[in-house]
């Protein structure tokens, strides 16, 4: 209801601060954009599927709804908020197009989707961001050569995020607080050592095999 508008909302306004890069632009889109991409492609089949086939609107509303609180502006905003602004140059001006790119994208499929459901809210954001309205444009399709195993990853990053917040919260740790720790996560997520550290102002993230004295947060997630 109102709380899920005034998220969309403050959603909105974030993500209008950053340009949405043009098709001469050059672009690179690191692995957290890609499984983002990935989890939102099985959003847009699921909820394709509900509007089309069932004639369904509740599903499609709480699909909408966990993705775009829970996923996007809980996890993947807060992943890449440091790459968007890019304040001490880390990442290329390609990767950070990459993040302006996807934030736009996301965004954009959102309010498509949601458009049955939400017309006003919908249509006074697409009008404010993209200057048409969103009820002249047409459903989202899944985006093109995304990997569906990518969606496996972004999930076991929420839970790692899930795991460092918690153990912040008991040890009273502010969560913006910069740490002199190093993560220790699995070998499979190598390609997203970097978002890592910047949303949890870690020192370092590792894959190697963490020391005796780490302390486990989560299966396969130690910090020492």
């Amino acid at each position: 209801g109102y709380s899920f508008a005034t998220k969309l909302w403050n959603i909105a306004r974030f993500v209008s601060s950053f340009p949405r890069p043009g098709k001469d632009e050059k672009v690179r889109l690191r692995p957290i954009d890609l499984a983002l991409l990935a989890k939102l492609n099985m959003v847009i089949e699921d909820v394709d599927k509900a509007y089309g086939e069932e004639l369904d609107v509740y599903r499609p509303a709480l699909t909408i709804y966990d993705f775009t609180w829970n996923v996007f502006a809980s996890h993947y905003i807060e992943l890449v908020k440091a790459r968007a602004y890019n304040h001490d140059g880390k990442y290329s001006i390609e990767e950070q197009r990459g993040a302006w790119k996807t934030l736009h994208m996301v965004l954009d499929a959102i309010l498509r989707m949601l458009a049955p459901i939400m017309p006003f809210v919908t249509d006074a954001l697409y009008r404010r961001l993209y200057n048409m309205s969103v009820h002249k444009t047409t459903f989202p399709q899944p985006v093109k050569g995304v990997d569906r195993e990518l969606a496996k990853l972004f999930d076991m990053i929420m839970d790692i995020n899930s795991a460092v917040w918690a153990w912040k919260k008991k040890n009273n740790i502010k969560f913006y607080e910069k740490l002199d720790k190093t993560l220790y996560v699995p070998a499979k997520l190598e390609p997203f050592k970097h978002e890592l550290e910047d949303i949890h102002h870690m020192k370092v993230v590792a894959t190697d095999s963490p020391p005796p004295d780490s302390e486990e947060l989560a299966r396969g997630v130690y910090i020492a």
